[in-house]
């Protein structure tokens, strides 16, 4: 209910009926899809913020980590590099809380598990949304 009373839910028409008469798989979309686009509205010009991309941190660990350490005015040591490096390549067995995990895997994991259908539904919701742009890889 909160949700659709934002105003990135009104920007797209989101009511209560239209809402409550979608599947729950686009509910899910739309409902990832406002949040974020709100947070990112809402944190529009702040400078104390910097808006990190999942797909960024999945590819390029080290690279955004640094980055990270600096935005915040952190020293980076040989240990953070070290365990950067260690977390983010691992090919053991993968446990959903597990901290060390083959980053590149995990952001793809949905590309393989979902159905071309449900990735089909999701898309056009993030299709209708500002969010597109910061979202490329979905294009192809």
């Amino acid at each position: 209910g909160e949700l659709l009373t934002t105003e990135q839910a009104k920007r797209y028409g989101l009511t209560e009926a239209r809402f409550a008469a979608l599947p729950v798989l686009e509910q899910f979309a739309w409902n990832w899809a406002i949040l974020n686009e709100k947070a990112i509205d809402d944190l529009n010009g702040n400078k104390g913020v910097r808006i990190l991309r999942y797909q960024d941190l999945c590819e390029q660990p080290m690279r955004e980590a640094r980055a990270l350490f600096d935005f915040a005015g952190l020293e980076w040591h040989p240990q953070t590099e070290d365990f950067v490096q260690r977390s983010t390549t691992f090919n053991g067995r993968d446990r959903y809380y597990q901290v060390f995990k083959s980053t590149t895997a995990a952001m793809n994991r949905w590309r393989h598990e979902m159905t071309p259908e449900d990735q089909r539904r999701i898309l056009a919701v993030v299709r209708e949304t500002s969010l597109l742009p910061l979202c490329p890889e979905l294009e192809s």
